[in-house]
């Protein structure tokens, strides 16, 4: 009698994973990494295209 095996798994299921301490301490660093980056590039958007205003007078002249 022969015992037919369709698929053959190997390792740990995605559960297991995803419920380690290091594995979502991981996740975690890179979602706040990716918050970091976005914040950093809405600042520099502010900042770049701040309007001089040249017509101000100056005061101290």
């Amino acid at each position: 009698m022969a015992l037919q095996v369709d698929e053959l798994q190997i390792g740990l299921p995605p559960q297991l994973l995803a419920n380690r301490a290091d594995i979502c301490q991981a996740e975690a660093a890179i979602e706040a990494a990716k918050l970091d980056l976005k914040s950093a590039k809405l600042v520099n958007l502010l900042t770049i295209d701040k309007p001089k205003c040249s017509h101000r007078a100056n005061i101290n002249s």
